[in-house]
């Protein structure tokens, strides 16, 4: 038999937790009588998730069990079916949707990101806004990739009027509301004191941690 790689492994590891969502489960440690088929799907998987490295494995398995609940969980090779994708998008919508509050590891692990975006790019945080990859402000590309949370932007700067200041035909790349995307999340976090007490702290804690390393 073939041999997999330590990443085949661990996305079938995923894989497995997620098929038994609720239930007890082994983490597979023994390789040794995978079928022909299964690593073959294996490989698909991986070199996708390596081609498309801002797709969260985790939200990706879990994503059919979010939006059909009541169906069996899909076999293996349907993960390697654009209805996988398109599910994992309802996925991510639907928790975009959720209220900021559930949101919250998200939310720091955006934090997290934008900080080593910052000192990778030797920008300070309040300049996160305006920096751009080529013609595209890059946070707007970020979201796009599901690398950031879009609350976790509220206390950089003045998000609105950024992207009022925008040009449309850059906004447009990213769909036909996404000005009224965003003032809805404005909207939602401004009625959330849990999510801007966390995001205020935050926000003066990788400003300073992004000061302190790029002054090194």
């Amino acid at each position: 038999m073939e041999e997999i790689t330590e990443s085949s492994k661990r996305i079938y590891n995923t894989y497995l937790k997620f098929s038994r969502y609720g239930k007890p489960y082994q983490y597979r440690k023994n390789f040794d009588n995978l079928s022909d088929g299964v690593i073959l799907n294996l490989k698909k998987l991986e070199t996708f998730f390596s081609k498309y490295p801002h797709i969260n494995i985790q939200n990706f398995f879990e994503a059919p069990i979010s939006i059909y609940p009541d169906n069996p969980y899909p076999n293996l090779d349907y993960f390697n079916t654009r209805v996988a994708i398109r599910v994992y998008s309802l996925f991510n919508k639907k928790k975009e949707n959720e209220n900021p509050e559930n949101q919250i590891d998200s939310i720091k692990e955006s934090f997290s990101f934008i900080g080593m975006f910052c000192i990778k790019n030797k920008i300070q945080l309040d300049d996160y806004l305006k920096h751009k990859t080529g013609v595209i402000p890059s946070w707007m590309d970020h979201y796009r990739q599901r690398k950031i949370n879009p609350y976790s932007l509220m206390e950089i700067g003045d998000i609105i009027k950024t992207l009022d200041d925008t040009p449309s035909d850059i906004v447009d790349i990213f769909s036909e509301n996404f000005n009224n995307k965003i003032i809805t999340f404005k909207v939602r976090y401004n009625n959330s004191n849990k999510t801007i007490a966390l995001v205020k702290q935050a926000t003066n804690k990788i400003r300073d941690f992004v000061k302190k390393e790029l002054q090194k």
